[in-house]
């Protein structure tokens, strides 16, 4: 009788044992798919931190274009960004301010400017720029 309630012992132990390696397997897989999701956003923070920093740098290399720039007033409400250095040329307000630099081309008449890049045409009182561009 011995081994007959040893046996009985076993049946209920093993169940017992089968449902806690059921759990247990179930409590492995759900945190496995939790650590690939943990896994999935840790790559897209990355990526959101790399662009993050890309757009910093684009930040201040446009700031250090910026600083050679001053705003202008042309005469007639029309203003533009006059560089400070050499060679002296004016800048489209409107592009400069998306963060790209259009020089301005002389247009067909006498003190009109066109922008290549957005097709703008300003009229100015001064001629392009003059030896005292601060004025």
């Amino acid at each position: 009788m011995s081994i007959i309630t040893d046996i009985l012992k076993e049946i209920p132990l093993s169940a017992v044992l089968k449902e806690r390696l059921t759990e247990a397997e179930a409590k492995m897989a759900a945190l496995e798919k939790e650590n690939a999701v943990l896994k999935a956003e840790n790559q897209n923070l990355r990526v959101d931190l790399q662009k993050a920093q890309e757009e910093i740098r684009t930040l201040k290399d446009w700031e250090q274009v910026r600083s050679q720039y001053f705003l202008l007033d042309v005469g007639d409400g029309t203003f533009v960004y006059s560089f400070v250095g050499k060679p002296p040329h004016w800048i489209c307000t409107h592009c400069f301010e998306d963060g790209k630099k259009s020089v301005l081309q002389t247009g067909k008449l006498i003190n009109r400017y066109v922008c290549p890049r957005c097709h703008v045409e300003l009229r100015a009182a001064r001629t392009f720029p003059g030896p005292n561009q601060a004025g």
